[in-house]
Order: C-alpha cells, then structure tokens, then sequence
C-alpha cells in the first residue's frame, strides 16, 4: 500500500509539474493603417490694403503698408518636408479721375512692378516647423517671375502652420501723378 501511494505521489507531481512549466498560447495579428497627407494651403485677406507714406517730392517717395494676416497650413504629412511663400505684384496703375469729356480722359499712369518690394515681417510657428522669414532690411523683388520668396521654412514633420502679416512697399517716382493707384499683390505657398 506504501508503495502504491508513493507512485500516485509521484506520478500526481510530475503532472502538476508540467501544468506550471507549460508555456501559454498565444497568437498575434499584425495591424496597419494609411495615413494620408493632406494639402498645403495659403489663407489671405481679401479686403483691400491702403498703403501710406509722405507727399510726392521730387525725388520720389515711398508708400507702404501691411496686407493683413497671413495663414500656411501644411497638412502633407511630410518628414522634415518644407515650403517657400512667395509673394508677387503687378504694376501700381492709376486711372484718371477726370470727367468724361474734358483733358485729360481716362488717361493712365503705371509704376511699374519692378518698384515693388515686399517682406514677411514675423512669422510665428505653430507645429514642429522651422520658418525664416524676410524684413525690411532683406525685402524681396516682388517683379520677379513667380515672385520673390518672403518666407522659407524647413523641418515640418507632419502637420504644421506660420502666420505672418506681410508688408509691401511702392518706390514712386518724382514724376508720377497725383491719384490713387491700385496693383495686385498674390502669396503662394508651395
């Protein structure tokens, strides 16, 4: 009967032994997904801009201002990607203010595009992002074809954005006319 209970024994260890020693089971499914970049867009404001400066001398003067805030959001999705933000301009016209039948109708006077010069000013980031904006100590050409860059910016890692409030500036000639001018100022960001 001994020898009985000491085999039972045994034989109840070994089993017990190998119901603790027995790795689990396990299965493991791999998951994936696309994620996909969006766009970079340009946001501006679409009122018109005024700019100012002094009175005509015969020297010429220069007239400037701000065009409003300016947004870039980059949603591409890129790994330390990057854009530039050019800014260009047509000439500054002026049309006649005179009555229809007398001298001078609807003559016209043009500064053109070439005197125009523009900079970001500012730029404040918002996202992982490194912006180097333009000043008025480094304006850019804004008669250049495609425009002249006011803003550079690298490292964008995913999604990220710059705000900015840009300046233009008109260099007029002694010789223009009185009257109020108008030119189109046009921001990409690419």
């Amino acid at each position: 009967m001994r020898n009985r209970k000491l085999v039972t024994l045994a034989l109840s260890t070994t089993a017990l032994a190998g119901a603790v020693l027995a790795a689990p089971a396990a299965s493991a499914t791999e998951a994936t997904f696309t994620l996909a970049g969006g766009t970079i867009s340009i946001t501006q404001p679409t009122a018109t801009a005024t700019l100012s400066g002094t009175a005509l001398a015969l020297a010429g003067t220069s007239m400037s201002g701000q065009l409003g805030s300016t947004t870039v959001n980059d949603e591409r999705g890129a790994l330390l990607g990057g854009f530039t933000v050019k800014m260009a301009s047509t000439g500054f016209t002026r049309t006649s203010t005179a009555a229809a039948g007398t001298t001078p109708e609807g003559d016209t006077y043009q500064i053109p595009a070439t005197a125009v010069t523009g900079y970001s000013g500012v730029v404040t980031p918002s996202g992982v992002i490194v912006p180097v904006g333009t000043t008025a100590a480094t304006p850019a050409a804004l008669s250049t074809t495609g425009g002249g860059t006011i803003v550079t910016v690298t490292g964008v890692t995913g999604s990220a954005s710059i705000a900015y409030n840009p300046t233009v500036s008109v260099a007029v000639p002694g010789a223009a006319p009185a009257g109020t001018y108008t030119g189109t100022v046009t921001q990409t960001a690419s």
